[in-house]
C-alpha cells in the first residue's frame, strides 16, 4: 500500500514538474505576447491622444475666431454711441395739427427736427436721430430709459 501511495504521489510530482516545465518554456512567448500587447496599447493611447489635442486646437481656434468678432462688433457698437443719424422728408404743405401729428409719430422713432424749410407746395423737414448701439441701447431698456 505504501508503494502504491508512494508511486501516486511520484506520479503528481511528476505531472507539477512537467507542468512547471512547459510554464516555463512557455515563458518566453507570453512575455513577447504581453511585450506586443503593451506596445499595441501605447499606440492607441499615443493615437487617441493626438486626436484629442487636435480636436483641442481647433476648438481653440474656434473660440478665438468668436471672441474675436464679439470684440470687433463691441468695437464698432461702442463707436456708434454718439453719433448721428439724419433724416429728410418732403410732405405737402399741411395744417399746423397735421404738421404736429407727423412730427410727434416721428418723435417715437426717435427722429428730432432739426429744421424746417418751406417752398411753395411743400415742407422739408430734416430730422436727425442719435445712434445708439445695441449693448447701450439694452442697457438702457433693462434700466427702463425707453
Amino acid at each position: 500500500m505504501a508503494d502504491s501511495l508512494f508511486g501516486r504521489l511520484k506520479g503528481s510530482l511528476d505531472q507539477a514538474k512537467d507542468i512547471a516545465v512547459k510554464s516555463v518554456e512557455n515563458l518566453p512567448t507570453s512575455m513577447e505576447q504581453a511585450k506586443d500587447f503593451a506596445g499595441k496599447g501605447f499606440d492607441i493611447t499615443k493615437d487617441l491622444t493626438a486626436q484629442s489635442i487636435g480636436t483641442l486646437s481647433n476648438s481653440v481656434e474656434q473660440a478665438k475666431t468668436a471672441a474675436n468678432k464679439a470684440i470687433d462688433f463691441a468695437k464698432e457698437d461702442f463707436q456708434a454711441n454718439g453719433t448721428w443719424s439724419y433724416k429728410t422728408i418732403l410732405i405737402p404743405i399741411v395744417e399746423l395739427e397735421q404738421l404736429e401729428n407727423k412730427l410727434n409719430e416721428l418723435g417715437k422713432e426717435r427722429w428730432e427736427l432739426t429744421h424746417l424749410i418751406e417752398n411753395e407746395q411743400n415742407l422739408v423737414l430734416i430730422l436727425k436721430s442719435p445712434n445708439i448701439g445695441y449693448i447701450a441701447n439694452t442697457i438702457r431698456l433693462a434700466k427702463g430709459n425707453v
